[in-house]
């Protein structure tokens, strides 16, 4: 039986090994139940594996497939606080749609919850060319019981999903198609529900925490698959619950001491080696970013510690 998507996910970055500039950064395979296990300890109810955040297209289909495994291996046995077994959504764009395909199945074999299915990066694809390679990983998984949701993030790939599109896609395959995570024009969001007699809600996901209330608000968001989950794991998770239950008060006052943290990490570049770097502070072995990507150097490492000494993090 297919279960819902979640309100409240952290997409987990790759634990790639510190490179010398010379050989390859192969993933750390023995991390990974260490890793998967701070998410758990942390009350994560589910985890989104080989996303932008995890640098999914620095790696190889068969680097990404190994890695789905090794996650999927570490979460064996693991219930979230509410009694269900850890949740995994498996990210499986590819420039090419056989990849992509190839990931699907794999993600399908290894019992994941739900596909991530995002757009190929730099083709800008056109909107039948997006609903062809849509339908191609549908169709190769369509007697799986295997939700999908989308991810239209035009920042990334130079599309942009079209609402219309969208919708023929959900009637051509009304039992996966499930949702749509959306990181175009937020005004838009709205246009991926339909409120028709018959029509099935479907779940409209956010992957920026900082925005995340405003648009729960104002635009129709259902979801986060969080990245700043990374770093205040059960602080996200309650303001998401805060958001559910109709507590949007209490959401902005649990969020409003960390936005300073947010703030901070997202000065110094791109925020995933800031994610990086605050988690291997804490001994939990998430990696390197993997090359071109590099590490944060002397200084900003000193004004991150600095910075962030004195953020609340929530260890229980």
């Amino acid at each position: 039986e297919m279960r819902d998507l979640l309100p409240y996910s952290v997409a987990i970055p790759t634990p790639f090994k510190k490179s010398d500039g010379l050989t390859r950064q192969d993933v750390d395979h023995d991390a990974i139940p260490v890793l998967v296990w701070y998410y758990h300890a942390h009350g994560v109810p589910g985890l989104l594996v080989s996303g932008t955040t995890g640098e999914q297209h620095s790696m190889t289909t068969a680097e990404r497939m190994d890695y789905l495994t090794s996650v999927r291996k570490a979460t064996k046995g693991l219930l979230s606080e509410d009694g269900a077994p850890m949740a995994l959504y498996a990210g499986v764009a590819a420039v090419q749609t056989l990849d992509a395909v190839t990931l699907a199945q794999h993600a399908v074999r290894e019992g994941y919850d739900a596909l991530m299915l995002g757009f190929p990066p730099y083709l800008r694809v056109r909107q039948h060319e997006a609903l062809q390679y849509i339908s191609a990983i549908c169709d190769a998984i369509k007697n799986d019981d295997m939700p999908v949701f989308l991810y239209n993030n035009p920042p990334r790939t130079g599309f942009e999903l079209h609402p219309d599109t969208f919708h023929r896609l959900v009637d051509i395959y009304p039992n996966i198609i499930r949702g749509v995570k959306h990181a175009g024009n937020y005004s838009i969001a709205p246009s991926f529900q339909r409120h028709g007699e018959g029509q099935r809600k479907v779940a409209i996901l956010s992957g920026s925490d900082a925005t995340f209330i405003q648009n729960f608000v104002e635009n129709g968001y259902t979801g986060l698959t969080s990245i700043m989950g990374s770093v205040w794991p059960r602080e996200m998770k309650r303001i998401v619950e805060a958001l559910t239950s109709g507590r949007v008060e209490d959401a902005h006052l649990a969020m409003q001491p960390l936005l300073e943290g947010v703030s901070i990490l997202l000065q110094n570049g791109t925020l995933l080696h800031s994610i990086k770097y605050v988690l291997r502070k804490r001994g939990v072995p998430a990696g390197w970013c993997r090359l071109p990507l590099v590490d944060l150097d002397a200084d900003t490492d000193k004004e991150q510690t600095q910075a962030l000494a004195p953020q609340r993090i929530d260890h229980r």
